[in-house]
């Protein structure tokens, strides 16, 4: 099964070059991989430039937490990855050293019609200090996968027990409270994921919240 869907993803990943992309992305290879061999177990897609196969060339994991049963948000993963594989193929540097998606990836998705959500941070910036590292289908997006590929839609509803068994953690809101008094030559503030009403000690006034 999981051949299958290698296969499938590729025969996708042809076309969609097509379509958006101005057949500019070079033929790559398409992996799944468990999420288990992560640190970090939240991955659903990943662009290697070097794949550490023997030609070395680059490579699309798509980790199995992206194995929902869902083909539309399989392909936005695969589409999310190609975004990478594009810029890099133009020597475009779209993630920073600490993983933080910039601007540069954030307008090359825009472009071919993936969607940033809004979060609290304003327009097209995620919350979480990832930068534009979350995207989503736009319904352009959805009409051409549903309209124009020609793919085996049974095969893509494959579910992988990472992604039925995973319960989403979103990440937390965090405050900052500060206090106008002077302490130390300076104004006393600290950060917290809870919401809470504090007292200074040395001024007896309530914590404001930024």
């Amino acid at each position: 099964m999981i051949d299958d869907l290698i296969l499938e993803l590729s025969l996708i990943h042809h076309q969609i070059n097509k379509k958006l992309f101005n057949k500019e992305l070079k033929k790559i290879k398409i992996n799944i991989s468990d999420n288990k061999r992560l640190k970090t177990k939240l991955k659903l897609g990943h662009f290697e430039a070097n794949s550490g196969w023997e030609d070395n060339d680059m490579q699309i994991i798509i980790w199995t937490l992206a194995l929902d049963g869902d083909p539309y948000n399989i392909i936005s993963v695969l589409i999310h990855e190609m975004v990478h594989q594009w810029n890099f193929q133009h020597n475009i540097k779209d993630v920073e050293n600490n993983g933080r998606h910039n601007k540069k990836f954030r307008d090359k998705a825009l472009s071919i019609g993936l969607e940033i959500p809004k979060t609290i941070r304003g327009d097209k910036t995620n919350k979480h200090g990832r930068g534009f590292d979350r995207t989503n289908l736009s319904k352009i997006l959805k009409d051409i996968i549903k309209k124009d590929l020609d793919f085996n839609w049974d095969i893509l509803k494959f579910k992988h027990r990472n992604a039925i068994e995973y319960e989403s953690k979103s990440y937390s809101q965090r405050y900052t409270y500060y206090c106008l008094c002077i302490f130390d030559n300076r104004n006393f503030s600290f950060s917290s994921s809870k919401k809470m009403k504090i007292k200074c000690l040395i001024c007896n006034n309530e914590f404001k919240i930024k």
